[in-house]
């Protein structure tokens, strides 16, 4: 077995917050997931509401499963997720979202999801990313 191929989303952690999906499409589970800021918890909305995450958004965390649309999952903010690459990722790189929620290695002064733990050979390959979300990196 591939060290891509260990699935972390099969033990939830303390750290894996609900949120309610309030995209216009479905999470995948390794989907780069940013806050709907129009959409927070309130009294009649339990979970913040989640978007796919793009180039230069802020992201929040991984989608640790798939989410329909208008339904709620799990996101991983802290911890160890694995991810889809746009393109070859070496390992030990920074990494951010692309413009499907999917991840590349990271632009200056963009916001960092996480470091690369695996290496990835192109587009549609799975990688592990250790989640350390940052600002501006």
């Amino acid at each position: 077995m591939a060290a891509n191929d260990f699935i972390y989303a099969s033990t939830p952690l303390a750290s894996d917050m609900a949120v309610k999906n309030t995209d216009s499409v479905d999470f995948a589970a390794g989907d780069v997931i940013k806050a709907d800021a129009t959409n927070v918890v309130s009294a009649t909305q339990r979970h913040i509401g989640a978007l796919r995450a793009t180039t230069d958004d802020y992201p929040l965390g991984v989608a640790m499963e798939a989410i329909p649309q208008g339904k709620t999952g799990r996101v991983r903010p802290i911890g160890i997720a694995q991810v889809v690459a746009t393109a070859a990722i070496t390992a030990g790189v920074a990494v951010q979202a692309d413009t499907t929620g999917r991840v590349k290695a990271q632009a200056a002064a963009k916001p960092q999801l996480g470091q690369a733990l695996t290496a990835a050979g192109g587009a549609g390959d799975k990688l592990l990313v250790a989640i350390s979300i940052a600002k501006n990196a």
